[in-house]
């Protein structure tokens, strides 16, 4: 998907609708090999399918709400230090007890 001279069509191919989220569908030709697809949120990092389907304001389900959120937790999580938390605020409390982190 980076060339730019490439002209894209996007669908969305609809899931089942209780526990798998769509997927984005992005071809440039009839080929097998002229199309991406993925699961929308269905990868460890957003992918570019993925940031494009968020600025376009593809409405998304409970489903998929949940699958973003947990991607962008793994991503995120580990790039906030201790001092960082610290910084917070280092007495915040989730759930019953204190976020722990690593003394490394």
């Amino acid at each position: 998907m980076g060339d730019n001279s490439v002209i894209y069509d996007f669908y969305t191919c609809e899931a089942d609708g209780k526990e798998m989220p769509r997927s984005i569908i992005a071809r440039h030709g009839n080929r097998p090999e002229e199309y991406q697809s993925v699961p929308l949120f269905g990868c460890a990092e957003l992918t570019d399918l993925d940031k494009l389907a968020l600025f376009r304001g593809l409405e998304l389900t409970t489903i998929e709400e949940a699958r973003l959120l947990s991607v962008l937790a793994r991503m995120y999580r580990d790039k906030l230090n201790r001092g960082e938390y610290l910084e917070l605020g280092g007495s915040l409390m989730f759930g019953r007890g204190n976020v722990m982190f690593d003394e490394s």
